[in-house]
């Protein structure tokens, strides 16, 4: 059973991959202090896990939106329907197993920094991020993730409905 999807086979990977710079630019001009440490969350992680939020449980946090004028405009554009992040993962992290959403939900994930080793691994299937690239992915799935880098692993998250695959 394949857990990834073909992010070219949907029509709106070409428009996030022309705004995976403008996203990184946002992303570095942002301060760190704002990062939110996700030691809140269910999902124990192993070194440093952290999110910039946008929308989480259908509500827009909307003083963060606008400070980031690419993030504003793809959630016009784009059939985002929850969990709208930045997540960032420290060097030398991982994120145990865990799943998200019941069938549904297609969890697309934009590299905005990575040096190619952080990877993720749905099923028995394991992905590498790749700077500017999508990876689209079954979030009920049990996955797990991993930066073995000296660098932060930073993606551009968010859920669609499975419907809206075309």
């Amino acid at each position: 059973m394949p857990f990834f999807y073909d992010a070219t086979c949907w029509s709106h990977t070409h428009t996030l991959q022309q705004a995976a710079d403008d996203l990184r630019k946002e992303f570095d001009r942002f301060p760190r202090w704002w990062w939110i440490n996700n030691n809140q969350r269910k999902i124990e992680s192993h070194g440093s896990w952290h999110f910039v939020p946008f929308v989480g449980k259908g509500k827009k946090y909307w003083p963060i939106i606008w400070c980031f004028p690419t993030v504003r405009r793809l959630l016009k554009q784009l059939p985002i329907v929850d969990n709208c992040v930045f997540s960032i993962m420290g060097p030398h992290s991982s994120i145990p197993l865990h799943n998200g959403h019941p069938g549904d939900h297609v969890r697309v994930h934009l590299g905005i920094h990575t040096d190619g080793s952080a990877w993720i691994q749905v099923g028995n299937q394991r992905q590498h991020w790749q700077q500017d690239q999508v990876l689209m992915f079954d979030d009920c799935a049990e996955h797990e993730t991993s930066n073995p880098s000296d660098q932060y692993r930073v993606v551009f998250l968010f859920d669609i409905l499975t419907k809206d695959l075309h």
